[in-house]
């Protein structure tokens, strides 16, 4: 499974420090990063950029290893961040953040730039004897998530 991420930050950071027309511009912004709890490795923000992968190179405003606090601090305009589209789709409705870096319809010159998805994956023991509840639940989150609002990309 996919999550689609989003480079985001609130409207007062934008106006503030302006906004970025390329993720390579990242490298003069405050950028809100997500340490992983095992191993300790900051995240990097890859992007595809016409099918090529691209990783940025950022400076650090403030590392965590909580997405909700790397939320909450973009929306109080501490810097940019990326988040999974599950949590930055509400943010993004309500005018708390803004994402960055989408191609508009009126824009079709410029190159697509998309943030890499994250992968989840389900695992289990065996995958020759699988157990008819693990089955079942595997199917189960595959139909429920197949179609979910938070799980598409933004437009």
């Amino acid at each position: 499974m996919f999550v689609p991420m989003v480079f985001c930050a609130a409207p007062s950071y934008l106006a503030r420090r302006g906004r970025p027309t390329t993720p390579e511009a990242l490298a003069q912004h405050d950028c809100l990063l997500y340490r992983m709890e095992v191993d300790g490795k900051v995240m990097p923000w890859p992007y595809l950029r016409e099918g090529t992968r691209v990783v940025p190179e950022l400076r650090a405003a403030a590392v965590a290893n909580d997405i909700d606090t790397l939320a909450m601090l973009a929306v109080h305009g501490a810097g940019i961040t990326r988040l999974g589209w599950f949590i930055a789709r509400p943010l993004v409705a309500q005018g708390l953040l803004e994402p960055l870096f989408l191609q508009s319809p009126r824009s079709r010159k410029a190159p697509r730039i998309a943030p890499e998805p994250l992968e989840f994956f389900l695992c289990y023991r065996d995958r020759q004897h699988v157990p008819a509840k693990v089955r079942v639940f595997a199917e189960y989150l595959a139909e429920a998530l197949r179609d979910h609002p938070d799980l598409r990309a933004p437009a």
